[in-house]
């Protein structure tokens, strides 16, 4: 989704959300302000904690978030 879209959730109350950032597809958000050391959870399933702040419709990624999860080539 491109900058400047608008995202909105019926099922959160009808929730809209305008992005900050290009969002890759099957990549993450956030729908609200979110402080360092939140846990990102993603399906359900906890994944990351972020390092930084992240303000509502900013991307969330490596460059915020450390992963919770082990690669599946890493020992």
């Amino acid at each position: 989704m491109s900058k400047e879209t608008a995202v909105s959730f019926a099922e959160r109350g009808c929730t809209t959300v305008r992005l900050l950032n290009d969002i890759p597809f099957g990549h993450k958000f956030a729908l609200s302000d979110l402080s360092e050391g939140e846990t990102i959870v993603k399906y359900g399933v906890p994944i990351g904690q972020l390092i930084r702040p992240v303000k509502a419709g900013e991307h969330i990624h490596l460059h915020n978030l450390v992963t919770l999860q082990r690669r599946g080539d890493v020992q």
